[in-house]
């Protein structure tokens, strides 16, 4: 991987430009200890020169991910201002988490509007005599959404290098966006909580990949915008500390998030999905089955419709619809789901629908499929919209 010129400027005055080639410097995420002034973290990376280079800031975990020369890494490890150092790594974060490639694409608007099976199959349609979800607000981090005429979306953000668009320049963030919100009118399909605001957060790229920086840079993003509920249908087998410190820091801020369980077809639930904050997915088919590729594994908490499943699709840059199966499916049923449930009262009264409390609404209203109780396969069992908002 070629790596930049890099300009890096710490406080107000001082600015070096250098290069750092791609064998000579790694790209890392420094995480420094709480209470670490700014001034104590400049002084940390200005001791290197020209072997750190910066990149961005994310204060959100307290971090700067910078180019750094690998005979650097331990010296800046011993730091005293420094909790740890950990490689930013640049992965395909769709790989774990599509089970296949776009089937039956269509760019001729499909009418009239047709009621996807797995919106049908948790009974979403009959959960809108009461709320459509108006105006929860549903972070999508992904490959970026639309623009499409199925679509509203409301905002959003692009964090990866080459755009300031947030887009989709792939195709998989407006399918699994279709899911959870395309619009209830008289042509294409609807989604779950047809009425939510939509925000578009950028973390991959036309391939599906991208740096753990830029998925941790997104969350905090839906932090600062004040989102009520993240869909996450991306994942990686790594576990990064740094994306625990995030999911756990986003959970702190009382934001739903529900990632999707992976694809390998056996018991080994990807990250961010086994992180106990999130609600990890996985994936059942038209006969209520788990689906043949769908991860499984004690993390599952609940399951959803994700194998054949019809949504909006944005390929080469043109508006259509398209077939798609993976636990990224099924992801976007629970998170359309969650935002119907944030829009009624809440438990204890406080006006907040808290994480925690999502989790147990769900739980309390899923169909249970498998063993009694929860279990490996299905968690708690196949969510049901409508129950959810009883």
């Amino acid at each position: 991987m070629r790596f930049p010129v890099f300009s890096m400027i710490f406080g107000a005055s001082l600015l070096l430009t250098t290069v750092l080639s791609a064998e000579e410097a790694t790209r890392k995420i420094v995480v420094f200890k709480n209470g670490v002034s700014e001034a104590t973290k400049i002084t940390a990376l200005e001791n290197f020169g020209a072997k750190v280079v910066k990149i961005k800031d994310i204060p959100f975990i307290n971090a700067v991910v910078v180019n750094m020369a690998q005979d650097s890494e331990m010296s800046l490890s011993a730091n005293t201002a420094v909790e740890f150092v950990e490689t930013d790594y640049y992965e395909n974060w769709l790989e774990a988490v599509g089970e296949d490639d776009l089937r039956e694409f269509q760019t001729t608007i499909q009418e009239p509007q047709v009621l996807p099976w797995g919106v049908n199959r948790i009974d979403a349609e009959k959960a809108w005599r009461k709320t459509a979800g108006r105006q929860i607000r549903i972070a999508v981090v992904d490959t970026g959404c639309g623009p499409h005429p199925d679509l509203r979306i409301w905002g959003g953000a692009s964090v990866v290098s080459y755009t300031e668009s947030y887009s989709d320049d792939h195709y998989h963030g407006t399918h699994v966006a279709g899911i959870i919100a395309a619009i209830d009118n008289e042509f294409g399909v609807v989604g779950v909580a047809p009425r939510v605001r939509l925000y578009a957060v950028k973390v991959l790229n036309g391939f599906g990949s991208g740096f753990v920086s830029d998925v941790i840079e997104g969350l905090q993003w839906c932090v600062r915008n004040k989102m009520n509920a993240i869909n996450m249908s991306i994942g990686t087998y790594m576990n990064y500390q740094t994306m625990k410190l995030t999911v756990e820091a986003v959970n702190r801020a009382g934001i739903v998030q529900v990632a999707a369980a992976g694809n390998s077809g056996g018991e080994q639930v990807i990250y961010p999905a086994a992180y106990p904050p999130c609600l990890a997915i996985s994936a059942t088919n038209k006969d209520n089955e788990i689906a043949y590729f769908s991860s499984t594994g004690p993390e599952v908490d609940f399951s959803a419709p994700g194998q054949y499943v019809f949504s909006t699709i944005r390929r080469n840059r043109i508006p259509g619809y398209g077939i798609l199966s993976g636990t990224s499916m099924a992801t976007p049923h629970v998170t359309g789901t969650a935002a119907l449930i944030i829009t009624m009262p809440d438990p204890n009264g406080d006006g907040v629908w808290s994480p925690a409390e999502v989790r147990e609404r769900l739980k309390k209203t899923a169909t249970d499929l498998g063993d009694e109780g929860k279990d490996n396969l299905f968690g708690y069992g196949l969510i049901d919209a409508q129950r959810a908002v009883r």
